[in-house]
């Protein structure tokens, strides 16, 4: 059972995951079967059971009719055999048999011969007429060679039989062709005259006299051939015991089978029994006639029905398969014009999924399909309108943060830058102090741009190297700065104020005074721009490295200040500042890491994705120079 129900579970699941194309094939295909299965099955067995009625019918007609023709025949056949023997010669020759009395042959002969021609005659079923002494007297309607041995013809013990008794078929010894059927008679004594009468039997002591007549077999068989139906196996004589008498052993060998044999001797009479043998199965009728307790009994074979119903086979395999050639192109007209508008409709989603849905696709009909595709269309543009005003959204609120961001850079700085101007301005630095002036006028020419968020790549440089002139001449550090760019990036478009904070970060965390005062180890600050490709991705991106030669990053703290886990954070903000822009602006794919050599080459390294000009904002975001 648990079996049966994997293997139907397996099926079930191989049918779900099918093409809608292939499930209405093999829908059509299996719906046509079932149908013409079942109209098989039903029709076979209606029309089976109506030629079963029809062939049982018409074989108790046969049979009613067989038995009366059959009877008066054997009737006939009785009374002509007794009027023979109780007339002349054949009485007085039986006489002189039973009371041993010599009977001159050839006085004999030509009358004997005339009776047993006249009894011959005077019936279709007989072949011949023998008579048989057991002194050895003979009579026969014509000798052609025989013996007059009875063994020859009979080789049972005829003189065994008291009653009057048919034997089996066997060959026509006589002329050595042909079949007959022997009725023995028995006579024990004869009366003519007024007290014509005849006696069968034997009387004790006496010689014995066999009256025999071969009945023709062929004539008894087109007997029973004209009282055959269309459905009759045969139909044959047997004795009490059921034994046949009249049919071939090795023709109708089941008939001689001793299932058929014991039910026949054991009852008189049976109409249609179905009967099983050697794996076929019949449907057997018996009559008895009144004549030696003969039986005539009719068989039909069960497959001798079905035969006539072959014509119904062919006709539903025909049917059947102009059905399977219907269903074939039914099942490809159907899935095409449902699985169109379905494949439609998935070349939709996988058009939107790759975002290339750009015409829409119609749909004619308004069917579900039809119906389910404009809803799709309405969807998208709806999902469409949606994610544009989150993105206007987002942006506004990106941009936002991005200024909100810009503006917390150290104010202070240029409150010391102020205070430095004024030092100079009154110790009468006057070039000093105008170099500084014109550096700080660089410096926030580019930081207060009329709140653009993006410039080129160029004024960042420019704005970092102010930075740095503001604080060589502010604190006489003398730090070397280079930067260093990629000649197609010079007009990139960046966030403003990413070099600045990183370069402040390297004076403040990497060089105190004693380093900076050092002439053997120079302090210098180098900066690094170029453009990379990640092979696995296969993505652009700007690298940007910020090395200096200071005392080193504590990377711990360092990577702790991205997600502003030190509880000190406030004293590396420009770190947290640049990495919280460039993810509001770039998203998750720019990156920050660090690697550290103290004294020697500290690196502060920023991978920012690089966008095509159609990709980085609209005119909006370009720079705007300031006035």
């Amino acid at each position: 059972m648990k079996k049966l129900r994997f293997c139907f579970s397996s099926l079930r699941l191989w049918f779900l995951n099918l093409k809608l194309r292939h499930k209405i094939l093999y829908g059509m295909v299996s719906i046509t079967t079932f149908c013409v299965l079942l109209l098989y099955l039903l029709s076979y067995h209606f029309f089976y059971q109506q030629n079963r009625r029809e062939a049982l019918s018409k074989s108790e007609d046969s049979m009613r009719m067989l038995t009366s023709t059959l009877s008066a025949q054997f009737d006939t056949l009785t009374l002509n055999t007794a009027n023979a023997l109780i007339n002349e010669p054949l009485s007085t020759i039986t006489t002189n048999i039973i009371y041993q009395k010599a009977s001159p042959f050839m006085e004999y002969y030509a009358a004997a011969d005339a009776a047993l021609s006249s009894l011959r005659k005077s019936n279709p079923l007989v072949s011949t007429a023998i008579l048989y002494g057991s002194d050895g007297t003979f009579f026969e309607e014509v000798v052609l060679g025989l013996s007059k041995n009875p063994a020859v013809l009979f080789p049972e013990d005829i003189w065994q039989y008291a009653d009057i008794t048919v034997l089996p078929m066997r060959m026509n010894a006589m002329i050595q062709r042909g079949y007959t059927i022997p009725v023995v008679f028995p006579v024990s004594s004869v009366g003519y005259g007024e007290n014509s009468m005849i006696r069968y039997g034997d009387i004790q002591g006496r010689p014995k006299v066999r009256f025999l007549l071969l009945l023709n077999a062929d004539n008894l068989q087109s007997y029973f051939d004209h009282f055959s139906t269309l459905y009759t196996h045969c139909i044959y004589l047997a004795d009490k015991n059921g034994y046949p008498l009249s049919l071939d052993s090795s023709l109708y060998s089941d008939m001689f089978d001793s299932a058929l044999t014991e039910f026949s001797a054991s009852h008189d009479v049976f109409s249609n029994t179905p009967l099983s043998i050697h794996g076929r199965q019949y449907y057997v009728s018996q009559t008895m006639l009144n004549f030696c307790d003969l039986k005539v009994v009719h068989v039909i074979q069960k497959e001798a029905l079905s035969a006539t119903l072959n014509p119904i086979r062919f006709f539903m395999l025909e049917t059947w398969g102009i059905g399977m050639l219907l269903a074939v192109l039914l099942s490809f007209v159907i899935s095409n014009l449902l699985t169109k508008p379905i494949s439609a409709l998935t070349d939709i989603i996988a058009k939107i999924n790759h975002n290339a849905y750009h015409e829409k696709t119609a749909f004619p009909y308004q069917d579900e399909v039809g119906l389910l595709g404009e809803q799709l269309n309405s969807m998208y543009d709806t999902i469409q309108l949606q994610i544009e005003q989150i993105k206007d959204e987002e942006k506004k609120k990106a941009q936002a943060e991005i200024q909100m961001l810009s503006e917390q850079i150290n104010p202070h700085f240029l409150y010391n830058t102020l205070e430095c101007i004024h030092f100079q301005v009154l110790n009468q630095h006057s070039q000093t102090a105008a170099a500084m002036l014109e550096s700080l006028g660089q410096y926030l020419r580019i930081t207060l741009s009329s709140g653009d968020s993006q410039i080129p790549f160029s004024k960042e440089i420019a704005h970092v190297t102010a930075y740095m002139q503001i604080m060589n001449r502010h604190s006489s550090s003398g730090i070397r700065f280079s930067c260093q760019i990629a000649p197609k990036l010079e007009s990139y478009f960046i966030l403003k104020m990413l070099l600045q904070p990183l370069a402040e970060n390297s004076i403040k965390h990497g060089f105190s005074q004693n380093l900076l005062n050092n002439p053997l180890t120079p302090p210098e600050i180098s900066i690094s721009i170029t453009l990379t490709e990640d092979a696995a991705t296969a993505k652009s991106f700007i690298r940007i490295e910020v090395a200096d030669n200071g005392s080193g990053i504590d990377l711990t703290k360092a990577e702790a200040c991205l997600t502003d886990e030190l509880p000190d954070g406030r004293r590396h903000f420009g770190l947290s500042n640049i990495y919280k822009r460039l993810r509001a602006a770039y998203g998750p794919d720019c990156r920050i890491s660090f690697s550290s050599v103290p004294y020697f080459r500290n690196c502060v390294i920023l991978t920012i994705p690089y966008l095509e000009a159609s990709e980085q904002g609209t005119p909006s975001d370009s720079p705007k120079t300031p006035t």
